[in-house]
Formats: structure tokens, C-alpha cells, sequence
């Protein structure tokens, strides 16, 4: 594995697929952004927790949207309502 710093805020990481499977190295990252020493499982373990990890971070994308997609109907409503209002429906 190699690490290049193109400045102090970009960095790249060439890993060694025959050991570290890039999905779990990318969440990793993202929960130990702040720590040097990173756990290093088997291979397999890595694509195991890489999977669970994307799985439920897919879940969570869609929970997001589905969340944001009841707000927007939410908001929705009082104009609903003073259409229906002003239309003489109500």
C-alpha cells in the first residue's frame, strides 16, 4: 500500500487488492477519518464488513429520501389547501 499527499488536504491511497478490498478500505476511512492505525481484517473479512456496511448505508440513502420526499409533500399541503379553498371546494 502507498500513500501520496498531493497537498495538505488531498491524499491518494494505492492498495494492494490481494490484501485490502477497496470497499472496506473507503468505509474505514470515512469512520476513522481521524485516526492513523487502521484495523486491518482478513480479506474476506473485509468484503463481508464492506458489504454489511454498504447494505445498510444503501438503507439508510433510501430512508434519507423517503424522508425527504414526505417533507416536501408536508410542505405541500397548505397550498393544497387554500387552492382548494379559494376554488370553492371547501
Amino acid at each position: 500500500m502507498s500513500i501520496v499527499a498531493f497537498n495538505q488536504d488531498i491524499k491518494s491511497i494505492e492498495a494492494d487488492p490481494a490484501k485490502v478490498d477497496v470497499w472496506f478500505l473507503y468505509w474505514v476511512l470515512k469512520a476513522y477519518e481521524s485516526v492513523i492505525l487502521i484495523p486491518l481484517p482478513l480479506l474476506d473479512g473485509q468484503r463481508r464488513i464492506a458489504n454489511v456496511v454498504g447494505v445498510q448505508m444503501a438503507a439508510v440513502e433510501r430512508a434519507r429520501a423517503a424522508a425527504e420526499a414526505q417533507l416536501e409533500a408536508a410542505n405541500a399541503l397548505p397550498a393544497a389547501l387554500l387552492r382548494r379553498v379559494f376554488s370553492g371546494e371547501l
